[in-house]
């Protein structure tokens, strides 16, 4: 069964540069507030993107989780965020970050 939470409301931005890509996800991140970044995969020879969330950072990298095996393993990788922006400003598309833009609260009867 699907659910739907009405009090989660996400949000998405296209950013022009990849630097400016890169300061928003650090200005979201130190809000705590999750965010998936969008990458293109043509930088790795395949077609289209793949939206991942950004799971930790430090000052030069992001990590991202790229997906979950079936047995629940958690696969993800490193990423230095001059690539995030040399591949942002390099290839079309995977320009946008979504992030959470609103948490409210359930009402009743939902959690």
């Amino acid at each position: 069964m699907l659910r739907k939470y009405d009090w989660v409301s996400f949000q998405q931005q296209s950013f022009p540069t990849g630097a400016e890509k890169t300061k928003f996800i650090d200005e979201k991140l130190a809000q705590n507030r999750p965010v998936l970044i969008s990458l293109s995969l043509m930088a790795y020879g395949q077609k289209g993107w793949h939206i991942m969330p950004v799971v930790d950072a430090t000052e030069d990298q992001y990590l991202l989780l790229n997906y979950v095996e079936a047995d629940g393993t958690l696969v993800s990788f490193w990423i230095d965020k001059s690539v995030v922006e040399t591949v942002h400003d390099a290839h079309a598309g995977g320009k946008e970050v979504a992030f959470l833009g609103h948490l409210g609260h359930p009402t009743q009867g939902e959690s």
